[in-house]
């Protein structure tokens, strides 16, 4: 009678596992999860999309995601040292919003970059964030302990007014003020886009700031782009 419970509880958690693997398969964005090691352990249909181009991130020896092409001259492109700064760091110190980074495409000249990254360039936008130690995550026989969303920022469906007015009570022109700051956009280029003054820019950004409880214009663009329809 306890073996057929364990068995039973066995192929309880291995139905719950298998239904979740594959639900990141109807995912727009890649989803990799990777083990105490940062090794890839599985990733779903966008992402295998995503290393099959091999024009950004790839899989090293190490089965570790990685950029195609090494430059160090470009800290963007150090993905495993970013994946091991994000393993140094004690749970209790990890930030409200994910810890992320960026892959530069390459053979994608044309597009425009957004906030630190240079113009005229196309990214992958990644981020991590450590997984809550239990049996639902779990694959290749191994536990997985963090997973990564894979995204392209020029693919991005940022949220509509009606949106941003349900969650948080947004006006229509906070609400394009916000979406502006998501694009990376800086209060100059905002007020020129809106065809309003940088005073209004800033005034809206104060009431934008106090109705989604943020501070800081890095934390609105997190919050924005994670309320949006990513895809890669």
């Amino acid at each position: 009678s306890r073996a057929m419970g364990l068995m039973l509880r066995l192929e309880t958690a291995r139905v719950r596992n298998a239904a979740l693997l594959a639900s990141f398969d109807r995912l727009n964005f890649g989803v990799a999860l990777l083990n105490e090691e940062m090794e890839v352990l599985h990733v779903n249909q966008a992402a295998k999309g995503v290393l099959a181009r091999d024009d950004g991130l790839s899989l090293n020896a190490q089965r570790q995601l990685d950029s195609c092409t090494r430059n160090t001259e470009n800290p963007l492109q150090n993905i495993p040292s970013w994946l091991e700064n994000v393993r140094a760091t004690p749970l209790s110190e990890q930030p409200h919003f994910l810890q992320g980074t960026a892959v530069e495409r390459e053979n994608h000249p044309e597009g425009n970059g957004r906030g630190h990254k240079p113009p005229g360039k196309k990214y992958y936008d990644l981020q991590c964030v450590p997984l809550p130690k239990t049996d639902a995550w779990f694959a290749q026989q191994q536990d997985a302990r963090y997973v990564v969303f894979i995204t392209d920022p020029q693919a991005v469906k940022l949220p509509d007014n009606e949106k941003l007015d349900s969650l948080y009570g947004l006006t229509a022109t906070q609400a394009k003020v916000a979406r502006e700051f998501a694009h990376g956009a800086s209060y100059k280029e905002a007020a020129r886009r809106l065809r309003i003054s940088e005073d209004t820019v800033r005034s809206h950004i104060k009431e934008i700031y106090r109705k989604t409880r943020v501070n800081r214009q890095a934390d609105l663009v997190h919050l924005i782009l994670s309320i949006s329809q990513s895809r890669v």
